[in-house]
């Protein structure tokens, strides 16, 4: 009987994303590229084949330069001043976007010492029902409020992002930073802390690979198993990786990933095709990644250290199930630029997911399953184009570039120049990024 469900499921799939290319061939199986000529015969917001029959096979979205960006190049100048917001600040902040009344999740976050937590309202959020929900360390961040701290403070970005949308997280960050953070843990209003403490002292090894992904929840779980947005042709590359020693304690390691009990991040084709709960090692340490080696992470539970704050601009012209994902793989590459690197370490949370039609999931998460690999490709090629570049502009040209290659619209681009004014505007620098270095010895301990 599972076996008949199975196939059911693989057919709902394939049939899904035949009806989103137009009702026309198209797959993710292995076709052949196509040439930057035959780009027109791409949708380039999902990275589907708008049709024709090719052999027996379908067509694959291949990176190359698909359109030019025509937009201004100019980056604000760095501000003289900084401004500070006012109110309580902090120097470790949690952020949540919420559209629903409060969660276990909240209530916990509100407790834990040493923390304060920022929940971002949107039009939907219903603030009547946080009446009840108060604490020294909580910022009910309302729509007015909002408002009030764009005008207050002149944030460029803020206004750039829609209302209902994903995106709200990132006024939540800009709040974090502009009262007193050092680090900030990104999470959602479904996952519940497994402990009352958000770690930063996790014992970690390096993994090293020569391999351009890592299917990081291999080092936590025997289950075939892969996290959202990790590329679909990558799934059953048998990849060998050997563990090091770390030197410098994890100075280093900009970005801490914690994975997620019962309910992991996995994408809508393992929801419809196999079996949840499911819950890894944690008896694990945390990995951290080599430069060139890309592995997805989430906005679901992850800190990033205030060298890495940059990077916590989620994207606002792809589906939110796309948004975190493209913004973990653009951020990777400026990590490594800058001589820094993500881990990924065992769970700290309990994912009690918010109810989903993982149909409609399947749906958004198209761009994922057609452009994944090809991202990956693109950014371990890529430099920036002048040696003399200073980080601003280094980030600047890689989000125009991403542009440039169909992985996101323009006002993303525009957001990115936007996001990069008002973190000069509230005193936050950017760190050089020299170029990627060579690992040191490797001091081999067991994986």
């Amino acid at each position: 009987m599972r076996q008949v469900v199975l196939y059911g499921a693989r057919v709902v799939l394939v049939t899904s994303i035949i009806l989103y290319s137009g009702g026309l061939v198209a797959s993710w199986g292995y076709g052949h590229f196509l040439t930057p000529t035959q780009a027109a015969s791409f949708d380039t917001f999902t990275g589907l084949s708008r049709g024709g029959v090719s052999g027996s096979s379908g067509r694959r979205f291949q990176d190359h330069q698909c359109r030019e960006y025509r937009g201004s190049g100019k980056l604000h100048a760095k501000a003289e001043t900084p401004v500070r917001g006012k109110g309580k600040r902090c120097e470790k902040w949690v952020v949540i976007t919420t559209i629903n009344p409060p969660t276990e999740t909240m209530k916990a976050i509100a407790k834990i010492e040493g923390w304060c937590l920022v929940l971002v309202f949107d039009r939907k959020t219903p603030e009547a029902a946080y009446t009840g929900l108060a604490s020294d360390s909580l910022v009910l961040f309302t729509v007015r409020q909002q408002i009030e701290f764009m005008e207050e403070l002149g944030l460029k970005s803020v206004e750039l992002i829609p209302w209902n949308h994903f995106g709200r997280k990132n006024v939540g960050f800009l709040y974090a930073i502009a009262h007193g953070a050092a680090v900030i843990y990104d999470t959602d209003d479904d996952n519940i802390p497994l402990r009352a403490e958000l770690g930063l002292g996790s014992t970690m090894v390096d993994l090293r690979s020569q391999e351009r992904t890592v299917n990081i929840y291999n080092m936590f779980t025997e289950h075939k198993v892969w996290p959202r947005g990790f590329p679909l042709e990558d799934i059953h590359r048998n990849t060998e990786v050997t563990c090091c020693s770390r030197k410098d304690g994890g100075d280093r390691v900009w970005v801490h990933q914690f994975l997620a009990q019962h309910d992991p991040d996995v994408d809508a084709i393992y929801r419809l095709t196999s079996s949840l709960p499911l819950d890894f090692n944690t008896s694990r340490p945390g990995f951290s990644l080599p430069p060139t080696t890309y592995v997805p992470y989430n906005a679901q539970a992850t800190l990033h250290r205030r060298e890495a704050f940059f990077g916590l601009l989620l994207p606002i012209t792809v589906h939110g199930r796309v948004s975190d994902i493209w913004r973990s793989y653009f951020t990777q590459k400026l990590l490594h630029l800058a001589g820094a690197s993500v881990a990924f370490l065992p769970p700290l949370v309990r994912q009690d997911r918010n109810s989903h039609d993982y149909l409609a999931d399947l749906d958004s998460e198209v761009p994922l399953y057609m452009k994944a690999g090809q991202l990956v490709a693109f950014l371990q090629a890529w430099t920036p184009p002048r040696p003399d570049m200073d980080p601003q502009e280094i980030v600047f040209q890689l989000a125009v570039d991403m542009y440039q290659h169909c992985y996101w619209e323009e006002g993303d681009v525009t957001l990115v120049g936007a996001w990069l004014s008002d973190l000069s505007s509230l005193g936050y620098s950017l760190p050089p990024m020299a170029g990627v270095q060579d690992q040191p010895p490797c001091n081999q301990v067991p994986c």
